[in-house]
């Protein structure tokens, strides 16, 4: 099996898959629906979600310590390995069942290494 894409064959299979997914939500919107959707909720239809937004941030008081323990430190991030940064990366790589997990700052990171594992570069 052919493990290594090259920078087009993953842009296509991107593509392709994104075209697919597109294609499929647009077909199965009307079934999560309500049936009588003739017109949207804010302008008097039925909602098809009734109450209010789920509370955020959400929390839990026995992480405190924990929380409390991180911003004494001063160690926010991985510079120097371990740490809580290091233990974070390890238990939440088990729990998908991967090898290894890297932690980043931001989602715009984790694209970018993402794309950077992948092979792709910038003016691909």
């Amino acid at each position: 099996m052919k493990t290594k894409l090259t920078r087009r064959e993953f842009v296509q299979t991107a593509a392709a898959g994104s075209a697919a997914l597109t294609a499929m939500s647009a077909q199965a919107a009307p079934l999560v629906l309500t049936p009588n959707a003739d017109k949207p909720a804010v302008l008097g239809g039925t909602p098809v979600h009734e109450g209010g937004w789920p509370g955020w941030p959400t929390w839990s008081e026995s992480w405190e310590p924990d929380i409390i323990d991180i911003l004494r430190s001063g160690n926010w991030c991985c510079s120097g390995g371990g740490g809580w940064v290091g233990d974070f990366e390890e238990g939440y790589a088990k729990l998908l069942g991967a090898k290894r997990c890297v932690a980043t700052a931001s989602g715009t990171t984790a694209l970018l290494t993402a794309l950077y594992v992948m092979g792709v570069d910038a003016g691909d």
